[in-house]
């Protein structure tokens, strides 16, 4: 079910991927998850295109509470396959410094699959 939707998504691009993301954020969650399993999982996932924000709740391995991750500033380059993150928050002290130093103001490639979610949502 999942590689149907991700290949909806591509087929559809743009603002109707956006649509698929809006209405179905956990598709959005597992695609990434497949990301970051090693660290743990995103349970929830949002985007704010007015505000260009996105935030997320993370149950990382380890921790028994979620953690909330916000990414309040960011670019997206290269025909929005790229992303730079210019600000990050996280509650937990100790991880927003490793985004910080490892994230932040790094331009990072978007998975394949997500380019059109990204370009529909957060694009200008």
């Amino acid at each position: 079910m999942l590689n149907k939707l991700k290949k909806k998504a591509q087929k559809i691009g743009g603002k109707g991927a956006a649509f698929i993301a809006q209405h179905m954020p956990s598709t959005v969650c597992l695609i990434l998850n497949k990301y970051i399993g090693e660290y743990g999982e995103i349970s929830a996932l949002r985007f704010d295109k007015q505000r260009r924000v996105i935030s997320m709740a993370l149950n990382l391995h380890g921790e028994s509470q979620s953690i909330q991750l916000t990414i309040s500033d960011f670019e997206l380059n290269n025909s929005n396959s790229t992303i730079i993150i210019k600000s990050i928050s996280c509650e937990r002290v100790w991880i927003e410094a490793l985004v910080k130093k490892f994230v932040e103001g790094k331009e990072l490639e978007l998975p394949e699959d997500l380019i059109p979610v990204f370009e529909g949502l957060l694009g200008s």
